[in-house]
């Protein structure tokens, strides 16, 4: 699943949900370096959850 948005100024932003799960964002030294509408926020938690198994 990728959910884009526009913003501003023509810019698109992708989420890429099937990374998910290969992506060790500790070994990786990951950072965050932005952050997502809420709204973005809850229709993502439950793919989230499904894909790694919680309920």
């Amino acid at each position: 699943m990728v959910i884009t948005s526009k913003q501003a100024g023509n810019i698109r932003r992708y989420i890429a949900l099937w990374q998910l799960q290969n992506y060790d964002f500790n070994s990786r030294n990951g950072k965050i370096v932005n952050q997502i509408p809420e709204q973005t926020y809850k229709k993502l938690v439950p793919y989230v959850k499904d894909m790694l198994g919680f309920s």
